[in-house]
């Protein structure tokens, strides 16, 4: 993937989000600090927003910065896809914002649970052996 791609990608994405989100280009210019035509070459893939944008993108469309930057086919952009680096995962980020967020450690220990039951049944159905499940905090 060169430069040219990843900006399309980015720019794929913020346009995807911003109509998820129900954001007019003005509404998503004013909240970035930008000119709606910037917001428009973002867009396009004319120019790649900085590195204080992006944050500032993924923190409106509450995701992580890696959901801005995963090209169309899923993959992520210059980043490990295999399984030693959970954090190349779509999504995790989010998921782990989302999931600091809830202040009962019964309700974080309730879904660790679950996530690990499901993991494991994933990994019985292709033949593995699992471990008994744990609190994960």
């Amino acid at each position: 993937m060169d430069y040219r791609d990843l900006k399309r990608a980015i720019g794929t994405n913020i346009r995807v989000k911003r109509h998820q989100f129900g954001l007019s280009l003005n509404a998503l210019a004013y909240e970035l600090g930008v000119s709606y035509q910037q917001v428009q070459k973002y867009e396009k893939g004319q120019n790649a927003p900085p590195c204080d944008k992006l944050i500032l993108l993924a923190k409106i469309f509450h995701c992580g910065v890696d959901d801005l930057i995963i090209t169309p086919g899923g993959e992520p952009s210059g980043r490990e896809t295999d399984s030693h680096n959970p954090w190349a995962i779509q999504g995790v980020t989010m998921l782990v914002s989302h999931f600091a967020r809830i202040p009962q450690k019964r309700v974080r220990n309730g879904i660790c649970s679950l996530v690990k039951l499901i993991a494991d049944r994933e990994v019985l159905q292709q033949g593995a052996d699992s471990s008994e499940p744990r609190s994960c905090l």
